[in-house]
């Protein structure tokens, strides 16, 4: 698992037996950085002994903690394997290729770069030592003729201090070399080295994220956005946002929602839970506290994708195919959105779909149709009518969504991503007003909310009473299956 940093550059780092420890400061403490030392009676020995192999030049030495434009031909640390050594180099060409420091091969991306990482620490322990020790390296007195290489290889690091521990000896090394950069606001990416720190203390917290990141997280964070507008609702339909990061657990929430009612104590606290309510679904439960949010969010993503793979075979036989579906098959089985997803590529499509072809293969055609149905109905959007709308929720900001109307309520999507980033029931819309301004544009006034606290939403749409009139025929259906 590794030992001290002093033994990380004395025993365990391959090249060198007796010369580095980490820089300490007059009263002894560490300072976070690596520096080479020499034993003098050591030296003065090897050379009476006529010792060349210890006599490095100060170059050579230096050379061990710092950048290298050059990748590594073995690994850092010692390791118990030819594979694990194997596997370290891998990671390391993966560590370069992301900072920018090499060119990526065919088939390559800055994502399938952290995927390896992070697969490979996963699965060998032994390796997450390695990994940080090649991320200090590389973070440390970086000169790349890259630009961004040493902003993106800070990057890289907050990602895996968002997932992995590091061993005990290890820990107080690491620790400190963080410390040294975030503390230090003369160095140019304490802002980022101060994410990493936070990162790894939350790891050690909560135990790190369990699912590996979507392709949209490692892009936000690689283009330096580190948290995610997410919209969570309080009891009775009041909406609030929260900047949600890599590493933002359910706790984190629950006590942002409470300081929003005004709940300080700590026990009152514990009464209160966050669900994940998928709408379709009739059973929701808690989310565990220490559930890290964008592992929920991107589990639900996964199953998702499960759904689309077995619609695919279903369509297939619906169709009274009896074979496998093919490469070419699958293409026209599938909705286009789906084969531009960046984290899922046609082989894994092929192979979802056909891995749901044994459980269907036998079904007659109208009940492959039958299942079809039955699983698109559970989606939030079936049975939905869209609109291009704008919100004008202030004259300054007009932001254009697509707007969908079906039973389960009123929801504002995304233009690109096709999110949902509001949805009220009709049980919350209270009313709508259609109103035209002298030019003739029109707007559709939407009043939402309870009896305590109401919301306007205006719309500016051509389409303004096509949406009122589908509003009210949906509240007067609701009605009646009410009473």
């Amino acid at each position: 698992m590794g030992k001290p940093k002093r033994d990380v550059a004395t025993g365990s780092f391959f090249r060198n037996l007796h010369r580095f420890e980490m820089l300490k400061a007059a009263d002894g403490s560490i300072s976070g950085s690596l520096k080479v030392i020499e034993s003098k009676g050591k030296k003065n020995k090897d050379k009476k002994k006529g010792n060349k192999e210890n006599d490095w030049t100060w170059k050579e030495q230096v050379s061990l903690v710092k950048f290298s434009p050059l990748p590594i031909e073995q690994s850092l640390l010692r390791l118990e394997s030819n594979e694990l050594n194997d596997l370290s180099i891998e990671c390391f060409l993966a560590v370069m290729r992301y900072m920018g420091d090499i060119p990526m091969v065919a088939e390559v991306t800055e994502v399938k770069c952290v995927y390896t990482i992070l697969m490979h620490c996963h699965k060998h322990e032994s390796l997450r030592d390695e990994v940080y020790c090649q991320l200090m390296k590389q973070t440390t007195n970086n000169k790349s003729t890259k630009p961004d290489s040493c902003q993106r290889g800070w990057r890289l690091f907050s990602i895996v201090a968002a997932y992995f521990v590091c061993s005990d000896i290890l820990k107080p090394y690491l620790f400190k070399y963080l410390e040294t950069a975030a503390y230090d606001k003369r160095r140019a990416y304490h802002g980022t080295a101060t994410v990493c720190l936070q990162n790894l203390r939350k790891t050690f917290k909560y135990g790190g994220r369990k699912n590996v990141p979507s392709v949209e997280e490692i892009t936000a964070i690689s283009a330096g956005r580190n948290s995610k507008r997410q919209i969570y609702r309080l009891p009775g339909g009041t909406e609030r946002v929260i900047n949600t990061k890599s590493t933002t657990v359910v706790q984190d929430v629950i006590e942002e929602m409470c300081t929003v009612i005004n709940v300080q104590s700590g026990h009152e606290m514990e009464e209160f839970s966050l669900y994940c309510i998928v709408e379709g679904d009739t059973f929701t439960m808690p989310l565990a506290r220490e559930e890290y949010i964008l592992d929920v969010t991107t589990e639900l993503h996964k199953n998702q994708q499960y759904d689309i793979a077995k619609i695919a075979a279903l369509l297939h036989r619906a169709a009274d195919m009896t074979h496998l579906p093919t490469m070419k098959e699958t293409k026209f089985l599938l909705p286009k959105p789906a084969l531009t997803v960046r984290d899922v590529k046609p082989a894994q499509w092929v192979n979802m779909v056909q891995s749901n072809w044994h459980d269907v293969e036998t079904l007659q055609t109208i009940q492959a149709k039958a299942q079809v149905l039955d699983i698109l109905c559970k989606w939030p959007l079936f049975g939905s009518s869209f609109f291009a709308v704008k919100r004008v929720s202030d004259p300054k900001e007009r932001s254009d969504h697509i707007l969908a109307l079906n039973r389960h309520g009123v929801h504002f999507i995304d233009l690109v991503t096709h999110e949902t980033l509001i949805h009220y029931t009709f049980s919350e819309v209270i009313s709508t007003r259609k109103v035209k301004s002298e030019d003739g544009t029109l707007f559709l006034d939407m009043k939402c909310g309870n009896l305590m606290q109401q919301r306007i939403t205006r719309l500016q749409t051509d389409q303004a009473h096509e949406i009122s009139r589908l509003i009210r025929q949906y509240i007067t259906m609701e009605q009646r299956l009410r009473s």
